[in-house]
């Protein structure tokens, strides 16, 4: 039940019917009066405004019902019309609503009232008469894109919603409606011409490519004005009555690699168009175009496949063509070229199992021996001569770009590099900065600086800088990083090797799946240790300390010690 007036942004009209409890009855005769309450809310929105709720200072409203007494007034406080119903003949009202300023009508609807119930046998009640019931116009879409002689959508559903009190029980469309109830009538007119009878399910495009403005469509039951909408199409840089997304939803991505290998897999998705509150629409192949990309180059090794039934896209990276970049950029446009929306898809990095050996039998605790004299410092040696000076190292090239976060965007593009060029330490890094609360990945580095004012251009220039789909908290299974600064480290178990040696290490004691330490290990209460130990016990290792504190070292030299005598052995 919505009216439209058009302007820079479009004004919406409703009216709500919060109560209804106007029944019938018959008293001594065969007439059906009808005697009640109907409470309901006149509201207006502007664009994607917040609701107003219209009182008696500025629209009038008009309940008429037969030839019963009908009084209205506006309950200020409870944001709401009351319309009393007394003796009504008819078994339904129109509400006409109307602007006080102007005098135009804005916006009317019928509400049915409850029926009767059968009676009874002499001395017992009637059935109960049913719940208040209205009805209205719903579209598919309340605005048409026009752009470059294409329309976005081009057919629009009707439907009739049956509403019980204020919950849509049931859909129909124009045909089924009419099946129903043939006093069910649906109309359309197009630029404000003469009204036609709408026989089909949809304004379809044949209708729309006649329209310049708007389609008005209108339902009637039996020749009385029920609800009506109207279709707004706008061109180029006209506002819309609400803002229109689009969104790329993967279904499926099992592309995985390493950077030494590459990476190869299946990748398949979809688009969405979301108009306003409306629901999400899947957008048709044959109006979008899609593009796969890694480093800001196009993937040439397959064609991206469609299926034209299910509307989706998918891509196999072969084996034979892998890519060598860990992650890679989907973007979708429309089959007339303008952009609609972008992902970037990560890849999943293989990690490398060694095999599993054979467990041994856990052998007896031996008894702790004697702690031996501490022996003799010697003398510290001589320091040798140095070396000669080493060849120069080559530029380091990592197979697959790899990243480097460089945090807030400094304002000076020369800072950072796209993968394609060595950084000043001879590594090809692919540098990742925030901005406008955004993560932003540099593709085209060269053609970037090369452009006008090229050095200073923000990283939402899409053709020099891609978004990527992360956010400041990020979790991975594994990371690998020559180099790390982090702040805050929480861990169970942290193990230093010396190549495939432990050599060293801290532990909370818990059994863990993936670690360094192997689970036969016998961690006992030791926290902290350092040095071999044998026997699989980390109580051996010749420096240790326990979740009391308690510390061993087979060797120390301590500076400016103090000795508690009352606690301490000398």
């Amino acid at each position: 039940m919505v009216g439209v007036t058009f302007g820079q942004d479009a004004t919406d009209y409703r009216i709500d019917v919060v109560e209804n409890s106007v029944t019938g009855s018959t008293t001594g005769s065969d007439t059906v009066k009808y005697n009640g309450t109907l409470r309901f809310n006149v509201v207006k929105t502007i664009g994607q405004g917040d609701p107003e709720y219209l009182t008696e200072s500025q629209v009038s409203v008009n309940v008429s019902s037969g030839s019963g007494t009908i009084t209205v007034s506006n309950d200020i406080e409870n944001k709401s019309f009351e319309a009393n119903v007394s003796d009504s003949t008819d078994d339904s009202a129109l509400i006409k609503v109307s602007d006080k300023a102007t005098g135009k009508d804005i916006i009317q609807t019928v509400v049915l009232f409850s029926k009767p119930g059968e009676p009874g046998e002499p001395g017992e009640p009637g059935e109960p008469g049913e719940f208040g019931i209205s009805y209205k116009l719903v579209l598919s879409s309340p605005t048409i894109k026009h752009k470059d002689g294409d329309y976005y959508p081009d057919t629009i559903e009707v439907k009739l919603v049956k509403v019980y009190g204020n919950t849509e029980m049931q859909n129909y469309s124009v045909t089924e409606a009419k099946e129903v109830d043939s006093n069910w009538q649906f109309k359309y007119s197009v630029d404000g011409n003469s009204e036609q009878d709408l026989d089909v399910n949809f304004i379809t495009k044949s209708v729309i490519l006649s329209a310049e403005n708007t389609i008005r469509v209108e339902l009637d039951y039996n020749g009385t004005l029920v609800d009506t909408e109207t279709i707004t199409i706008y061109e180029n840089g006209m506002n819309g009555t609400s803002g229109v997304s689009y969104s790329i939803n993967v279904t499926n991505c099992d592309i995985e690699g390493d950077s030494d290998n590459g990476f190869h897999g299946n990748c398949s998705w979809y688009i969405t168009m979301k108009q306003g509150l409306m629901e999400p629409v899947k957008l048709s192949v044959s109006q979008t175009e899609a593009t796969f990309t890694c480093n800001g180059e196009s993937y040439v090794g397959n064609s991206i496949a469609t299926d034209s039934s299910e509307n989706t896209y998918s891509l196999d990276i072969l084996d034979t063509d892998p890519v060598y970049s860990s992650f890679g950029l989907i973007t979708m446009r429309s089959s007339s070229g303008e952009f609609l929306a972008s992902q970037v898809i990560p890849f999943a990095i293989e990690g490398h199992t060694g095999p599993e050996g054979e467990k041994g039998d856990k052998g007896d605790k031996g008894d702790k021996g004697d702690k031996g004299d501490k022996g003799d410092k010697g003398d510290k040696g001589d320091t040798g001569p140095q070396g000669p000076a080493g060849p120069a190292g080559s530029a380091q090239t990592l197979s697959g770009s790899p990243l480097r976060m460089r945090g807030t965007w400094s304002g000076n593009n020369e800072d950072y590099y796209d993968g394609k060029v060595a950084d000043t330490d001879g590594v090809k890094w692919q540098d990742i900065v925030l901005y406008g609360n955004k993560y932003y990945v540099l593709v085209n580095r060269e053609s970037l600086l090369s452009s006008t004012n090229g050095s200073t251009i923000t990283p939402s220039a899409t053709d020099y800088w891609q978004e990527m789909a992360v956010n400041e908290n990020f979790v991975a299974d594994k990371i690998a990083a020559n180099q790390a600064y982090i702040e805050e480290l929480s861990s169970k178990e942290v193990v230093i090797t010396d190549n495939d040696t432990v050599v060293a290490g801290m532990t909370s004691g818990s059994q863990l799946v993936h670690s360094n330490l192997p689970s036969s290990v016998n961690k006992g209460d030791i926290r902290i240790w350092a040095g071999e130990f044998s026997g699989g016990n980390l109580a051996t290792a010749p420096f240790t300390v326990t979740n009391k504190g308690d510390l061993v070292a087979h060797e120390a030299t301590l500076y400016n010690a103090t000795f508690y005598a009352a606690n301490a052995t000398i």
